[in-house]
């Protein structure tokens, strides 16, 4: 069996509002993926490209801040990391603009 779930994690800083001044909440709830319609081009596309160990470390350090270089030969899959690294900035941060050189 194959399982996916997916999570956001929230940090929260309550000094701001005045509760619990100096103490810091972390929230961990489910990310549930909107419904944008009832037609199936509405609904969000699973992602078909099954990526290699290395390539999962390349995303995920293109998500950190700072400069990521990808390199390797002719098709190792580095333009289909690249496109997940923009897919994933897109996703989860939407009422941002994203930049790409």
């Amino acid at each position: 069996y194959q399982y996916s779930i997916s999570f956001r994690l929230t940090f929260c800083d309550l000094r701001s509002k005045g509760e619990h001044a100096g103490e810091k909440l972390i929230i961990l709830e489910p990310y549930k993926i909107p419904n944008r319609g009832p037609y199936p081009f509405s609904q969000p596309r699973q992602n078909t490209v099954r990526f290699t160990p290395t390539q999962i470390e390349g995303i995920k350090a293109g998500m950190q801040p700072g400069l990521t270089l990808i390199v390797g030969p002719p098709g190792t899959g580095k333009t289909d990391v690249a496109v997940q690294i923009i897919s994933n900035i897109y996703h989860n941060y939407p009422d941002q603009r994203t930049l790409i050189v």
